[in-house]
């Protein structure tokens, strides 16, 4: 079993990765991840966005049978005997982690269908990190790069939903005055809040001074590793 992991992953999880011939992946590139690993061996274990590896999984046209959710939903279960012995277990090629990203879980098939009816004219535009019938639901589902060139490249005058972090959101909205950006819900990311201009100035300028991140060699060097297989995907 091949592991690929999700890069917004804490670093052992992708030295772990690293060791055991894995790669890591974006949301961009997540299914050439996982072609990846479906030729390294007979199934590949994708963790740790079940959405986003159940989205890719169709993207793939992976049949629904060879596409399995773990049960297991916190740090300390593991892969239980029962699990393991499931015919589902091995019929599968593809295994998720049942883990998610609680800013895009705020996203529901309602919100698409409330906006369709106010907007008729609306693109609707989803990562693919929202829930399965959200990403069927709409016009276009991508990583962020895409959404934000889905936007740049829409003509003047397009109304388009949004289904993201609401920041990003507010910022095309200012960036393309002559389109309406609206958001699909109101989801913000209190982790990404907490970066702003003049921390980043701060830390720029004490480089190597404040917030200094030491990783053990060990376990850097692994992580690297599984960094390394996943540029050669590009």
């Amino acid at each position: 079993m091949t592991p690929v992991l999700y890069i917004n992953s804490d670093v052992e999880l992708k030295a772990f990765v690293g060791r055991h011939g894995g790669t890591i992946c974006t949301s961009s590139n997540a299914n050439k991840a996982i072609q990846w690993g479906l030729q390294q061996g007979d199934k590949v274990f994708f963790l740790p966005d079940k959405n986003l590896g159940l989205n890719t999984a169709r993207q793939l046209a992976l049949p629904t049978e060879q596409v399995l959710t773990l049960n297991s939903a916190t740090d300390t279960t593991y892969l239980t005997s029962e699990e393991y012995s499931l015919p589902a277990f091995h019929q599968a090629k593809l295994i998720l982690w049942n883990g998610y990203c609680h800013v895009h879980t705020w996203f529901r098939a309602e919100q698409v269908k409330k906006s369709r009816q106010k907007y008729p004219q609306a693109k609707v535009v989803v990562h693919p990190e929202c829930n399965e019938e959200v990403v069927q639901l709409a016009d276009a589902v991508g990583s962020t790069k895409f959404i934000v060139e889905y936007v740049q490249q829409a003509p003047s005058g397009t109304v388009i939903v949004i289904g993201t972090e609401l920041n990003l959101v507010s910022r095309l909205a200012d960036e393309n005055p002559d389109k309406t950006i609206l958001p699909l819900a109101v989801s913000p990311c209190p982790n990404m809040w907490k970066i702003s201009l003049n921390d980043l100035y701060w830390v720029l300028d004490n480089l190597g001074e404040v917030n200094v991140v030491t990783i053990p060699k060990e376990i850097k060097n692994d992580a690297q590793t599984a960094l390394q297989r996943m540029m050669k995907l590009e």
